[in-house]
This record gives structure tokens, sequence and C-alpha cells, in this order.
């Protein structure tokens, strides 16, 4: 397969079509869930009012509950780890942190100020972000699924599940949370909003699966007003934990006009696939050799890693590196 030219290509063998764009909601009420929440974090979690204890990993025996006083001081680099009174067995919750101190700290505009909250347990794994102007709390949301703040940190598109009144039902929900003037852009609960994808500071891109077999998924392009501007079908591989694509999908950094797809061809081959989302028939597809991209049930993100801050749809290149075996990576390669 060899990567072809910047054309206006008839071919019926490129896979990325264009489809019928999916109609926003008309507010934020979400989906009406029947389902109870089971993700790791209490029903109606609050820092104010929520009690937790610190626990304080043991090298031999795991996570060991430590009892206030008489707890054993963890060392200043270790990641804090606490227990919810009220939680599910065996769930723990981290602070500003997911693996390692400070690593999924978010830092906004003075004033504002943002904590997050990431819960985990046997089952599955959620958030909680808490808002603050000064020392004024602005928002609260909790249950979170999915959510990434765009780069400029003025925006959050998350998606979790909510109540709108106090007793009422729970609801899925999908947003773009406009942090400084808490406006809310809301977007509609379907399978081409069933996964969160890249996001720059006007724009983001949702997926779906389909019916999870990888013959064909969907993509949609949102601006930050929650307005689709581009919907695909697309052939999506579903990854291994069915809760993701297997395929590398976004949009080009330098270039938010063109949508990229990175997936499996063969063997030991890649193919990174460009497409214009203003016309159809603009398009091109570079072949990349990934010798670790052999088992078909392996994710591509665990395999390669992409550098396309120099790739545009006409032209520029491609910089990659394959996983090595090892816990390592090969060589930076190039691809035009």
């Amino acid at each position: 397969l060899a990567p072809s030219a910047f054309a206006a290509s008839s071919s019926d063998a490129w896979p990325i079509k264009f489809t019928r764009v999916p109609a926003s909601d008309s507010n934020f009420r979400g989906k009406v869930s029947h389902e109870p929440v089971h993700d790791c974090q209490p029903e109606s979690f609050d820092p104010k009012t929520s009690t937790f204890h610190l626990y304080t990993p043991k090298p031999a025996s795991g996570v060991v509950a430590a009892s206030g006083a008489t707890a054993t001081k963890p060392a200043a680099s270790a990641l804090k780890v606490y227990q919810l009174d009220n939680g599910e067995p065996n769930a723990t919750m981290t602070i500003d942190g997911r693996v390692q101190p400070g690593d999924a700290k978010i830092t906004l505009e003075d004033p504002l100020t943002v904590t997050r909250y990431f819960f985990t347990c046997p089952t599955g794994s959620s958030e909680a972000l808490v808002f603050h102007y000064g020392h004024h709390r602005r928002a609260i949301f909790t249950h979170i699924s999915q959510s990434a703040f765009s780069p400029d940190r003025k925006k959050l598109v998350l998606f979790n599940v909510g109540k709108v009144k106090h007793h009422g039902p729970w609801q899925k929900m999908r947003a773009v949370f406009v942090i400084r003037s808490r406006d809310f852009a809301p977007l509609p609960v379907s399978d081409a909003t069933a996964f969160l994808g890249t996001v720059d500071n006007q724009h983001f891109l949702t997926y779906g699966l389909g019916d999870g077999s990888g013959k064909t998924g969907s993509a949609v392009v949102w601006n930050m007003h929650g307005r689709a501007v581009k919907a695909l079908s697309l052939p999506l591989r579903p990854a291994s934990d069915g809760n993701s694509t297997a395929d590398i999908i976004g949009l080009l950094p330098g270039e938010s006009s063109t949508f990229y797809q990175l997936t499996r061809s063969d063997k030991g081959i890649c193919v990174l696939r460009l497409q214009d989302l203003r016309k159809p028939r603009n398009h091109r597809a570079l072949v990349l050799m990934v010798p670790g991209a052999i088992a078909d049930n392996t994710d591509l993100h665990k395999l390669v890693q992409l550098d396309l801050s120099g790739l545009t749809l006409k032209g520029g290149s491609v910089k990659y590196r394959s996983a090595d075996g090892k816990g390592g990576w090969s060589d930076w390669q190039t691809a035009k």
C-alpha cells in the first residue's frame, strides 16, 4: 500500500464518508437513565460534607487503612490515597493526582481554581470536579465518566451523570462548560457522543463504535458552542476493553479542518488517513511501518506515538515511534 498524493480522488475504496450531522439538545436536561450509578463514587459526593480518611500503601499487601492520629505519614513524594466512609467497598480516591502527585492538576486563569477528585475501584473509575472563584465555590460536577479541558483552560467538555432536581431521576449529560461565565452548551446523548476524543480551543471530537464490530463507526466534530460542524462514518476498531477505539483519531493540531485516523492495515503496517472536513474528495494516506502492530487486539496508542505538529493535509510529514517490546520506544521515524 503506497501513500496517495493529495488529490480529488473518486475511489470507492476510501473508507471515510460524510454523513448526517446530529442535532443538539435544546437544554441541559440530558437523557433519563433508569440504571443506578456504579462508578466507584458515592451517590452524593461533596467534599464539604463527605467524610474520608487517609490510606497508606504497604508494599507487601497493597493499600491498608490508617486510623486517624496513628496513621503513618506518607513520604512527601507519595500520592495520598483516601477512602470515603460511605463509598463502595475497595473504592479509593485521590485529589489532583492519578498516578503520581500533581499529574492531574489543572491550573486555571486567576482567580479561578479547580480541584479534581478521582475515584477507582475494581469495577471502574470516575471523577468529580469542583470549581472556585477565589474562596467562593462556583460549580461542582460529579459522576464524570469523561472530560477534557481546552488547551487555553477556558472551557471544559464533560460527560457525566447527574440530577437536575434533587429527587429526580439520574440523567446522562454531555455539555461544554464555559468556566468563567458558567454557561453551558449541551450536546445530544447518542451513539455519536459515546466517547470523547481530542479537544482544542475551537473544536472537539466525539465518536461512537456503532455495533462494535469495527465495520462502521461515527465521528463528529463540534465547535465550542455545541454545534456539530461535520459528521463522518468510518470503520473504527474497538479497544481491548471496549471503552474506546483501538485506532488513534483526532484533528491535526495545526490544522483543525483536517481529521486523522491511524489504523492497522496489516501485520506491522499502519495507515494514517487524512480527511479534509470541507471537501469529501480531498484526502490522502501515509503508510507507517510499525513492527509491534501485529496482534489485532492491541490498542494502537500502546504501540505508536505520533508527532503531528509538522503535518498538513497537503504536505508536511509525521514523526512516529513504536513500542520496542521492552517497555521503551524506538527512535523517531518520519513518513510523508
